[in-house]
């Protein structure tokens, strides 16, 4: 048992297992790096390899005799190192991480599987392990979780997961129980198209297992409950349960899997319940969810060069609870007293989600017609449904008292009202990967994306009356209404890369994109009585892209790279509250174009592996949302670095730790001046670093602590002051002093029988604290909510 420099692992464990019978049987490794399993009966066997800081080895042992004996030589790949020799399909071509001239993150199904024993969803999870991506909102909304002070990306399996009127809720379509990985790249980019202003995050779903021998079927369970330690009550209890099955049979793989679960109450640290809506961008608490999914795969042709795979994901998530947000608090001092529940909620559409995707995937490793190409083609379709908690609108509008129409009157006094999204999509992708040059390794990446998209946004109104006569508990359906028409969406892309090694030690990468977009809206009379007359925005931009990296050593490569990307408006976010006048090619429904240009090292060495980035994006028509939840476009410039550090500096012990830092502004006047005004924090986090020790306390039982620290940010807010004629008491959207918080995690596993027996401890010194978002949503203390205090979950997971 050795390591890539050929020195022995002494602290591995190894586990030999009958497949028939499930039975298992470990090993020590001496100080040599040996091992020695006797007697095995005879059966088909499977050897497991695992240690603290490396790749997890699994090799199948085949058939064996009863005596017979079998030498096996297992060399570890440290973990760090074996994600810079991973394949990132998040570039569209299949490359390793070393020769991508730009800042990737792979997140594993083992880092996976570790993080929800604490963290059961993606936000906390890619919070606390990639680099650059904001601290969780703890809600249900990705509102404030970017990166690079830029919108993001989300695709599962290549299926976008946002819509044209984006609600931000892109992290909660799928259970972390269906992933197998988690690509990112971070940084403006094309590569798929609309949205990327600030990077992509490609889930890839599971596959069948290649474990399971001659047509054995493989199950998997995973048990767990979750619960509070600030309030120990049974309110706070939240089972779930997950089940997969896998086969792999000649030319044929599946996967079908379930997953059901129970969020209990949550509690901050102080014992007291965090409100289900806890920023009115809806809340996990009291929720349940559902999630099936299923994939088959059949590889065909001369040597199985080609693949044809199907899957299908249909997520459910409804709130159900008695409780709602007490807006009586907000008669109190604003940020000084923290939201509070009242019971007796009497709501009939509870906050919920529903996702249905269908995809399908055909490869050609080498096509023969096309000069030896990779040929990739895809073909999907979502269905989605998203349902808002209600909120009193009367709080945010005002409407000026010479309002002349009678709608407009009527919204002067504003709405109870709630929102949902009904969103259908349809699309594909066709790729082909042509070689050139075999002896400069040169080749050309081209095809076509298109996409469809229809959505609209309308909301029930409820009673004004009743909601008052209850203190918001009642809402009695009064009628309905659109807030965001129909929109249209139809996009196709074109695009080529081209890349080449022209020397040795180097590699350069770039290419362009043409897209051709269009939004489509018809006439629309908004709630507050402006008249839009409909039409269609088109959008024909050219984005282009370069980069180079260069192998300094062995062990250390350098990259450089310019990239761009862009992002079509939210036009439904600008025509639900129009101002007067404005017609639908005004200057706040253009796209955003942002140019990137960044640099960094990367290095690997046997004990230590690092990385750094610095980067500077830029757009000439920025986006962000101001005063009144207002679109601002202006000019805006963003810059920050991005450092990791991983290291196994002895035996039994990984270490690692990230840090982020960005900075950034936008153009506006100031009195009778034009100046750079730093961007909200919504937009632009506070520093956030990351640190993790991981100790493997005996051959089967690891420990792991984490941390992440959220800095203070009050930039924004300084800039607010300093600004003449404001009210200290009242800043604008994003812009308040945001406060720093530390978390803890724990993270303990143990093999034990023919499973894995978890506890994991999120929050574990208890901190009292505000999530970003929450310190900085306009809506007084209703909306000034704790994050959960320590919470317990304990699991067990078994594969048969």
């Amino acid at each position: 048992m050795v390591d890539a420099a050929g020195a022995p692992v002494r602290h591995a464990e190894v586990v030999v297992r009958q497949e028939r019978t499930g039975a298992e049987r470990a090993a020590a490794v001496d100080a040599e790096g040996r091992y020695t399993l006797r007697p095995l009966a005879a059966g088909t066997y499977t050897l497991r390899v695992r240690a603290v800081g490396y790749q997890p080895v699994t090799h199948p042992l085949g058939a064996l005799a009863a005596g017979e004996t079998r030498e096996l030589d297992v060399r570890l790949t440290s973990a760090a190192t074996a994600l810079t020799q991973q394949v990132v399909t998040a570039t569209r071509s299949p490359v390793s991480i070393a020769a991508v001239p730009g800042a990737v993150t792979v997140v594993t199904r083992g880092q996976i599987e570790a993080q929800t024993k604490t963290a059961p969803r993606l936000g906390p999870m890619l919070a606390q392990l990639v680099p650059g991506l904001g601290a969780a909102t703890e809600n249900l909304s990705n509102f404030g979780q970017n990166i690079r002070g830029r919108a993001i990306l989300v695709l599962v399996d290549g299926v976008p997961q946002s819509t044209s009127r984006n609600v931000s809720r892109d992290f909660i379509n799928i259970d972390p129980a269906m992933v197998e990985r988690v690509e990112v790249v971070r940084g403006a980019t094309s590569v798929y198209g609309n949205g990327a202003t600030g990077g992509v995050i490609n889930i890839i779903t599971r596959r069948g297992d290649g474990e399971a021998q001659g047509g054995a079927l493989r199950f998997g369970t995973d048990l767990s409950t979750e619960a509070s330690l600030s309030n120990l009550g049974g309110a706070g209890l939240g089972p779930r349960v997950a089940q997969r099955v896998s086969g792999r049979r000649g030319a044929w793989d599946f996967i079908a899997s379930g997953a059901l679960a129970r969020t209990g109450a949550l509690f901050d640290a102080e014992g007291d319940r965090v409100p289900p809506d806890p920023t009115g961008q809806g809340g996990f608490a009291e929720t349940n969810n559902a999630d099936l999914f299923g994939k088959a795969g059949y590889a065909f042709g001369a040597a199985r060069a080609q693949r044809l795979e199907l899957s299908a994901n249909h997520f459910r998530s409804r709130q159900a609870t008695d409780l709602a947000s007490d807006f009586s608090i907000n008669a109190l001092p604003a940020y000084q007293q923290k939201s509070r529940t009242i019971s007796g909620l009497e709501l009939p559409n509870p906050q919920g989600t529903r996702n249905t995707m269908l995809n399908a995937e055909y490869t050609h490793a080498r096509l023969g017609a096309l000069f030896g190409s990779r040929v990739q083609a895809q073909a999907y379709a979502r269905d989605y449904h998203t349902v808002f908690r209600p909120f009193d609108d009367r709080r945010y509008r005002t409407v000026a008292a010479t309002a002349t129409t009678p709608a407009r009157r009527e919204y002067a006094g504003g709405y109870v009202m709630q929102t949902y999204v009904n969103s259908a999509k349809a699309g594909g992708r066709l790729q082909v990967e042509t070689p050139l040059v075999k002896r400069l390794a040169a080749s050309a990446l081209w095809g076509a994306d298109y996409t469809g998209e229809t959505t609209e946004q309308p909301v029930h109104l409820y009673d004004s009356t009743a909601f008052d006569a209850s203190s918001g508990r009642v809402f009695e359906q009064a009628g309905g209404a659109p807030f965001v028409p129909p929109l249209d969406l139809r996009t196709l892309g074109l695009f080529a890369q081209l890349a080449v090694n022209p020397v040795d030690r180097v590699t350069l990468r770039g290419g362009v994109r043409h897209e051709r977009a269009s939004v489509s809206v018809d006439d629309f009379t908004a709630l507050n009585g402006v008249a839009i007359t409909g039409g269609t925005l088109r959008s024909r931009p050219v984005l282009f892209n370069a980069g180079a990296v260069v192998r300094v050593t062995e062990a250390v490569n350098a990259f450089a790279n310019y990239s761009e990307g862009f992002s079509l408006a939210d036009v439904g976010l600008v025509i639900r509250t129009p101002p007067a006048g404005f017609r639908l090619g005004d200057r706040e429904a253009d796209p955003q174009q942002v140019d990137q240009v960044e640099a960094g090292v990367r290095g690997s060495w046997r004990r230590v592996q690092a990385s750094a980035t610095a980067f500077r994006n830029t757009s000439e028509l920025g986006t962000s949302v101001g005063a009144n939840l207002q679109v601002v476009r202006a000019p805006e410039r963003v810059r920050g670095v991005e450092l990791t550090l991983d290291g196994q500096p002895v035996d039994r012990v990984s270490l690692g730790a990230t840090y982020t830092r960005s900075e950034g502004e936008f153009w506006t006047r100031v009195g009778a001046d034009s100046v750079w005004q730093p961007l909200n924090s919504f937009r632009i986090q506070p520093a956030k670093l990351t640190a993790h020790v991981e100790h493997q306390t005996l051959p089967r039982w690891r420990n792991r602590v984490q941390v992440l620290h959220s800095g203070a940010r009050d930039r924004a807010y300084e800039a607010f002051l300093a600004r003449p004629g404001v009210n200290p008491a009242v800043p604008a959207f994003g812009e308040r002093r945001v406060a720093s918080y530390t978390l803890v995690d724990l993270l303990s596993t143990a093999d034990v029988g023919r499973g894995t027996l978890s506890v994991g401890v999120r929050n574990l010194l208890n901190r009292q604290y505000f999530p970003i978002v929450s310190q900085l949503m306009p809506v007084g203390n209703v909306s000034y909510s704790a994050a959960p205090g320590a919470t317990l979950s304990v699991g067990y997971s078994v594969s048969y």
